[in-house]
């Protein structure tokens, strides 16, 4: 269980809990409620990196980047799509 410090730029800051699991392929993990959405979203891991490759969940696009900074610590920064013409950019701390 990871705690999530969130800033949107559309809806400012939050906080929330998450988990993160493995997935039944051993490339991805999967980040659960991110963005307050029901269903995860899966990363793929480099080392301390991951990426979260665009995919659509719950009708919106979202894709972005983080890195494990310490044992206990996530940075990470994504976008969801939220029409044609906007995005929502949000950077998330997590702690453990």
């Amino acid at each position: 269980n990871w705690y999530v410090s969130e800033n949107s730029h559309d809806y400012g800051t939050s906080t929330y809990n998450t988990t993160i699991s493995d997935s039944t392929n051993s490339s991805y993990i999967l980040f659960a409620y991110l963005y307050g959405y029901n269903r995860k979203t899966y990363a793929t891991v480099n080392g301390n990196n991951f990426t979260i490759p665009s995919q659509i969940i719950q009708g919106q696009t979202i894709s972005g980047s983080g890195v494990l900074s310490n044992a206990n610590t996530i940075d990470m920064t994504y976008l969801v799509r939220i029409s044609t013409s906007h995005y929502d950019t949000i950077r998330d701390v997590l702690t453990k």
